[in-house]
């Protein structure tokens, strides 16, 4: 073998760039405040700009930038633009939780977001007043699908997307669906809580977020939420997602879908940057 058959030790050009680290950003909510406001300023279509900046001046994941910016609009429904005096770090996690709590009673939320804005609470406490509110104040469903006035949206949004009249679309619980093969791969917990029968031979599975039970624990309740919305994606023509709280982790995993899979999510709310 001669010399120029010797291998070369590779150069920087040849070896894979990695990632750059996570920039800590302590005062998270100084930081992402004036692109929170970019964010809500600008047209659906042209957020993900946004996003797309962050991720590279920061390093941080899409998740953690879409949850940063998800909280920031949280706190500003309560009034909190930044952090108040003597105040150091707010986690996002509590915000998130207390969020959830707020869902299911006001008065008890807005009592947590002043205890944390004391630098009071933390993390386990909020999963325990999450788990308490869950298990004592469980959302009623019997007169949820007929009432709420998101439905008409949701069926407008169904009946858009397959070119029908809304009237054409027939209603039914999702223990009725006929989904004989695949309906065990649902988890109950967090199951559709409509489906939509369309002309043609198709159908679209409706799901809200605010019907879930935390009380077997948020992440346990999210990970089959956001399981059975993918599942949903491989056995229903259109998935209508309504969401608050949870928008952020929906629109994560919409990120990871194939572009094909992703364009039959209908969201209603939360961040939607499609």
């Amino acid at each position: 073998m001669g010399l120029s058959d010797q291998p070369t030790a590779p150069t920087d050009e040849d070896r894979p760039k990695k990632r750059p680290r996570a920039q800590q950003i302590r005062n998270w909510l100084g930081f992402i405040r004036p692109y929170a406001d970019r964010y809500a300023a600008l047209p659906r279509g042209e957020r993900m700009t946004v996003i797309d900046d962050l991720i590279k001046q920061t390093g941080s994941s899409e998740n953690t930038i879409r949850r940063f910016i998800a909280a920031a609009q949280v706190l500003e429904t309560h009034g909190i633009r930044e952090l108040p005096p003597g105040v150091r770090y707010l986690p996002v996690a509590s915000v998130e939780l207390i969020e959830r709590i707020s869902k299911k009673d006001p008065e008890r939320g807005r009592e947590l977001f002043k205890l944390l804005l004391r630098n009071g609470g933390g993390i386990r406490y909020f999963k325990e007043m999450l788990k308490e509110v869950s298990a004592t104040e469980a959302p009623d469903k019997s007169d949820h699908r007929g009432k709420d006035l998101w439905l008409d949206d949701a069926l407008e949004a169904i009946a858009r997307r397959a070119y029908v009249d809304p009237g054409e679309l027939l209603l039914a619980g999702f223990d009725q669906a006929p989904l004989r093969r695949s309906l065990s791969l649902f988890a109950k917990s967090a199951a559709p809580v409509l489906v939509v029968s369309i002309p043609q031979d198709r159908r679209a599975a409706v799901f809200d977020e605010s019907v879930l039970v935390w009380s077997s624990g948020p992440a346990l309740v999210t990970r089959e939420f956001l399981r059975n919305i993918a599942v949903a994606v491989a056995t229903f023509d259109w998935v209508v997602v309504r969401c608050a709280t949870l928008a952020p982790d929906v629109n994560g995993l919409t990120a990871d879908m194939l572009a094909r899979c992703r364009e039959r999510i209908i969201l209603l709310s939360g961040l939607d940057d499609r």
